[in-house]
C-alpha cells in the first residue's frame, strides 16, 4: 500500500512538472505570440501601447505584427 502510495505521488509530481515546463521549453527566448480581439490602438502608427482582449501590449518598432488575415484595427 505504500509502494503505492509513494508510486502515484511520484507519478503526480512528474505530471505536474511536465505540465509547468513544457510551455517554457517550446517556447522561443525572442518570441511570443499573443492573439485576441483588438481593443485600443496608439492614436499614431502601431507602436506603442495596444489594448488586446483587455490586456496592455507594448508594442516597439522590433515586433513584428502578422496581418496576414488582414490589416491590425480596432475590432480585428
Amino acid at each position: 500500500m505504500l509502494r503505492t502510495r509513494r508510486w502515484m505521488v511520484t507519478f503526480i509530481a512528474i505530471l505536474l512538472v511536465s505540465l509547468l515546463v513544457a510551455p517554457i521549453a517550446l517556447a522561443d527566448d525572442d518570441e511570443y505570440e499573443f492573439r485576441g480581439t483588438v481593443e485600443s490602438l496608439p492614436s499614431s502608427g502601431l507602436i506603442g501601447d495596444w489594448v488586446v482582449s483587455g490586456r496592455t501590449v507594448h508594442v516597439s518598432a522590433e515586433t513584428r505584427i502578422d496581418q496576414e488575415d488582414g490589416p491590425v484595427a480596432v475590432g480585428a
